[in-house]
């Protein structure tokens, strides 16, 4: 079953702390498909280059314009509220969601996040 887990980064960091992250988020990608071959996992490559840029994400509907070559506000009309979200989806496949979370949220150093979602939702793992 796929789920969507969204990393929003801590605003105001330092350049390298946001490469640290980007590092964090490939390594774990990495890691994590090799370690279980029922994981399919997709991470957004845009929001990662610019974390591996030392920069906060772009809002993502400059990213979603970006990727589909279109105008910006026609996206931002679609997505609504999610707009100027910063945040870093990580899409898995697989039967056991809920343990990947827990693997990628401890994979990220907690100072660096502000919010993890799962599918939306704020998540704490136990």
């Amino acid at each position: 079953m796929p789920v969507t887990c969204e990393i929003i980064p801590t605003e105001h960091l330092q350049s390298e702390q946001y490469r640290q992250l980007a590092e964090a988020l490939a390594g774990w990608c990495q890691a994590e498909s090799g370690r279980r071959r029922d994981v399919l996992v997709e991470i957004e490559g845009r929001a990662l280059a610019d974390l591996r840029g030392g920069q906060l994400p772009r809002p993502l509907a400059e990213r979603m314009a970006e990727a589909s070559r279109v105008e910006l506000d026609p996206v931002r009309q679609h997505l609504g509220d999610r707009a100027d979200t910063r945040g870093i989806e990580v899409r898995v496949h697989c039967d056991q969601p809920e343990e990947v979370a827990t693997s990628l949220k401890g994979a990220i150093p907690t100072e660096f996040i502000e919010e993890f979602l799962l599918d939306g939702k704020r998540w704490e793992s136990n």
